[in-house]
C-alpha cells in the first residue's frame, strides 16, 4: 500500500512537471489587526479563513522576538500554552486548557497528524527563516480540519519557494555555567543555509539546518538535522501546484521526561519524514483545492543510554491521506465542500501494530448579501474504521457542525463562534505500557463543544482585541494516578467525564510610525492577558495534563528603535498553573543591527534568571546568551 501511494506522488509530479510555467504570487491583505496581519495568500491551498478571532504572527514579528524556533515564536500568543520539556528536544502545545492532542499541527496545511503520541507533533523541520507566519485557530477548527482539531489548530505557513536567493543564519549561545560531569561549558550552535531560485515558471528553496547543544544541565544536549525543501509550479490557465519534503533528525537526552527520578540517564531519537503535494485549480467557476501527504515518524527510546537491555521502545508510525476541497460562489455568498481519506498505520514493540482509516467530508455555505453581516453554517462527517476488536465502540460514524456570525464595522468587527469536534485517542494512550505507565486499550473518543464571543477594534495606531469562549469536553481523556487493580500507582488515561474550561482574552496594541532619522524613539508596545478557569470531573486525582493548564498569562512587550537600524525588544511572560500558588515570570531581551542584507542579533532569554518548569519534572533553563547573524538577498 505504501509503495503504490509513493508511486502516485511520483506519477503526480511528472505529470505536473511537463506543464509548468513561472510562478506568480498573489497575496491580498484584508485587514490589520492586534499590529498583526491577517492574510488571505493566494498560494496557500486553505480555503478562506472563517470568521471568527485568529491569531497571526508573521515573519516580521518573528524576526523582532529572541525565539529560535516555532515553538517559542508561539510562547508569545496569547491563550497559547506551550509546554516543553526541552525547548529543542520536545514541546507540547495547547489551546484554552486544552491537552497537547487536542489540536492539530500543519505545515502549509499538510497535518503532522502522529498515530503513536501528541507529543511528537512538534517535529518540524522548517526553520523560522522559511516562515511568512503562523497562524492560530483558537476554538473548533473540526469543521476545516476535522478530527483532532478538538480545541483548534495551527499552521505553519512557509514562505514562497524562490523569494529568497540564500539565506544563511549561524548563532552561538551560553549560560555561562559548566557540566559538573565532563567539566565543559554548556554552548549551543546553529547553522542553517537555504538556497532559492526561480525559474520560467517555477520556485524552489532548499533549506539545511544543524543544531548542536550540550545542554543547560545534566542529560539534557540535543543534536538536529533538518532538510525542507519546496517547490511552485504554475500550470496552463493559471492552476497552481505545491510540492514540499521534510527531514527530521532529533536526538535528545531524556531526563525527567517521563519516569522522574528514576529516568536520569534516558536518550530518545525521533526521525520524521514527510511529503505533501498541494494544488490549486480554477474549473468553470469553481476553486478545486486537491492534496496528497505522506508522514512517517520513528521513535527510539532508551531508559538506560548506556544500557539500552534494561529498557527500550522502538514506534514507527505512518499515516498516508488525500483531500479534494471545492468552493464557488452562489447567490447568497460561497459555498464549500470536500472529502479526505485517511490510513494509520503503526509498529512498536511496546504498541504492537495497528491499522485505523478515516473518511470524512464537509459541506458549508457562507452567506454574505447582507453587506456587513457574514455568517458560515457547515458540519463536517467522519467514519472511522478500526482494527482492534477493543476499540469497535470507537466506530462509525460522527458529525462536527459549526456556526461563525460576524458584523464588520467600519474599525473591526464583532463575532460569534460555535462548533464541535472530538478526538481519538493515540495508540499510547491504549496500550504503552512500563515501570510508571500504564495505557488503557478502554479508552473512547473525547466529544467536546466550543463556543466563543468576541470583538476587534482599530483606531489609527492603536488595536484592541477580546474575547470569552466556553469548551466543554465529554469523555475528557487525562493521564491520572489511579486506585484501580492493576493501575495502582502508575500514569493511567482515563476517560475522566465531563469538563468545562471558561476564559477571556484580551490584546491591546500601540504601533508607532516614528521618524527614524531620530537617536530614540519607540516603536510598539502592548499587552495580551489570558484568564481560565476549569471545572473537572476527576479534580481529586493527580493529574498529569489537564489539571495543569495554565490559569492566568500574561504577556507584555515594548520596542524601541535608534538612528532606524539598531532595534531593542523586551518581552514578560507572566503565567501560573492550575494547582499552584506560585507565579512565574521571566524577561527575554534581544537587540538587533539591521543592515541591508545583514541582522546581527544578541538574545537574552530569561534575563531574570527564574528557575521554573513547563512540564512534568523538566527544569527550563536558566538565564542564557545568544549571538548571531543572519544575511540573506
Amino acid at each position: 500500500m505504501k509503495k503504490s501511494i509513493l508511486a502516485l506522488f511520483t506519477c503526480c509530479l511528472q505529470g505536473f512537471l511537463t506543464s509548468a510555467q513561472p510562478v506568480q504570487h498573489n497575496y491580498v491583505i484584508e485587514q490589520e489587526l492586534n499590529g498583526l496581519d491577517i492574510i488571505e495568500d493566494k498560494r496557500s491551498p486553505q480555503l478562506p479563513l472563517a470568521n471568527y478571532g485568529v491569531q497571526i504572527i508573521t515573519a516580521k514579528d518573528i524576526q523582532k522576538l529572541p525565539v529560535r524556533n516555532v515553538s517559542e515564536a508561539l510562547l508569545f500568543v496569547n491563550g497559547v500554552d506551550v509546554r516543553s520539556r526541552n525547548t529543542f528536544a520536545q514541546s507540547d502545545v495547547s489551546l484554552m486548557g486544552s491537552s497537547y492532542d487536542q489540536i492539530l499541527i500543519l505545515i502549509d496545511g499538510i497535518p503532522m497528524r502522529d498515530p503513536q503520541t501528541g507529543h511528537h507533533q512538534m517535529n518540524l523541520p522548517v526553520d523560522l527563516s522559511q516562515v511568512e507566519r503562523i497562524e492560530v485557530f483558537k476554538g473548533s477548527a473540526a469543521r476545516m480540519f476535522g478530527a483532532g482539531a478538538l480545541a483548534g489548530a495551527i499552521n505553519v505557513v512557509t514562505k514562497a519557494p524562490g523569494s529568497q536567493k540564500l539565506n544563511v543564519l549561524s548563532y552561538w549561545g551560553t549560560n555561562g555555567e559548566k557540566d559538573t560531569a565532563t567539566g565543559e561549558a554548556y554552548t549551543q550552535n546553529v547553522q542553517q543555509v537555504s538556497l532559492g531560485f526561480v525559474k520560467e515558471r517555477s520556485g524552489h528553496t532548499i533549506q539545511l539546518r544543524r543544531l548542536f547543544t550540550n545542554g543547560y544541565q545534566y542529560n539534557s544536549g540535543v543534536e538536529q538535522q533538518n532538510i525542507f525543501t519546496n517547490s511552485s509550479f504554475v500550470l496552463k490557465n493559471n492552476h497552481k501546484i505545491q510540492w514540499i519534503n521534510g527531514l527530521f533528525n532529533n536526538s535528545f537526552g531524556a531526563k525527567d521526561f517521563y519516569a522522574s527520578p528514576y529516568d536520569t540517564d534516558a536518550f530518545e531519537q525521533v526521525k520524521t519524514m514527510f511529503s505533501g503535494v498541494n494544488g490549486d485549480f480554477n474549473w468553470k467557476r469553481w476553486r478545486v483545492v486537491p492534496r496528497l501527504y505522506h508522514r512517517y515518524n520513528e521513535d527510539h527510546y532508551v531508559f538506560i543510554r548506556s544500557k539500552p537491555e534494561v529498557y527500550e521502545n522502538f514506534h514507527y508510525g505512518t499515516t498516508t491521506g488525500a483531500e479534494l476541497h471545492a468552493s464557488r460562489a452562489n447567490v447568497w455568498g460561497l459555498v464549500a465542500l470536500g472529502g479526505e481519506t485517511r490510513w494509520d498505520w503503526l509498529r512498536s514493540n511496546n504498541l504492537g501494530k495497528h491499522e485505523r482509516q478515516f473518511y470524512s467530508g464537509y459541506l458549508e455555505q457562507r452567506f454574505n448579501p447582507w453587506g456587513k453581516l457574514n455568517v458560515i453554517i457547515g458540519s463536517n462527517f467522519q467514519y472511522t474504521l478500526l482494527s482492534d476488536e477493543l476499540q469497535q465502540n470507537n466506530q462509525g460514524w460522527k458529525a462536527y457542525p459549526a456556526m461563525d456570525i460576524a458584523y464588520k464595522t467600519e474599525n473591526g468587527q464583532v463575532y460569534v463562534h460555535t462548533g464541535k469536534g472530538s478526538r481519538l485517542p493515540t495508540y499510547t494512550d491504549w496500550y504503552y505500557k512500563d515501570s510508571r505507565n500504564q495505557g488503557n486499550p478502554l479508552l473512547v473518543a473525547e466529544e467536546g463543544f466550543n463556543a466563543e464571543t468576541g470583538f476587534l477594534y482599530k483606531q489609527n495606531a492603536f488595536n484592541i482585541q477580546g474575547c470569552y469562549y466556553f469548551r466543554r469536553v465529554n469523555n475528557q481523556i487525562d493521564y491520572v494516578l489511579t486506585s484501580l487493580p492493576d493501575f495502582t500507582q502508575k500514569w493511567t488515561p482515563l476517560n475522566i467525564g465531563i469538563s468545562t474550561f471558561t476564559g477571556f482574552d484580551f490584546v491591546a496594541q500601540w504601533n508607532n510610525n516614528p521618524n527614524t532619522d531620530q537617536w530614540f524613539y519607540f516603536l510598539n508596545a502592548g499587552v495580551k492577558a489570558t484568564l481560565l478557569s476549569s471545572m473537572m470531573d476527576s479534580q481529586d486525582l493527580p493529574s498529569r495534563y489537564a489539571a495543569e493548564h495554565l490559569t492566568q498569562q500574561f504577556i507584555g512587550q515594548l520596542a524601541i528603535g535608534q538612528k532606524g537600524k539598531l532595534q531593542h525588544q523586551l518581552m514578560a511572560r507572566h503565567f501560573q498553573r492550575m494547582g499552584q500558588n506560585n507565579y512565574t515570570t521571566i524577561l527575554d531581551w534581544r537587540s538587533q543591527l539591521n543592515l541591508e542584507k545583514v541582522n546581527v542579533f544578541i538574545d537574552i532569554n530569561n534575563l531574570n534568571n527564574q528557575q521554573y518548569i513547563l512540564n512534568g519534572f523538566v527544569q527550563m533553563p536558566r538565564r542564557w546568551f545568544n549571538v548571531g547573524v543572519q544575511f540573506q538577498i
